[in-house]
């Protein structure tokens, strides 16, 4: 796996950053580099394909931030972490068929089905 990028870090530091921003970017930045090894390796595991899990992963890392899941104890955020990844694998694993097969003549047989 290559160095994949902060999918919520700014692009430079910012200037007029406050401390109570910078200590919330720095807890979001630990929070990524603990779980990133294992929801990337969960995904990559499901998918078999590195691009897609590294696109799931960032978007449930995405969603965990949204949601506010880093601020509980460790086993309560992988379980919700582990979820979100799930919901986000099911998501992908859906959508791959039909960018796959949209328009072959089976596919849409199997469809009407």
């Amino acid at each position: 796996m290559g160095e994949m990028a902060n999918p919520v870090e700014p692009k430079g530091a910012l200037a007029g950053e406050t401390s109570r921003a910078l200590t919330a970017r720095t807890a979001f930045d630990a929070f990524y580099d603990a779980w990133l090894p294992r929801t990337y390796g969960y995904a990559a595991a499901q998918l078999g394909d590195p691009a897609r899990a590294e696109a799931v992963t960032r978007a449930a890392l995405r969603r965990a931030l949204l949601a506010g899941i880093a601020l509980g104890g460790e086993a309560a955020i992988g379980r919700q972490l582990l979820a979100l990844l799930k919901a986000e694998l099911a998501t992908e694993q859906r959508r791959a068929p039909l960018r796959a097969g949209a328009g072959s003549p089976s596919t849409q047989a199997q469809r009407r089905a």
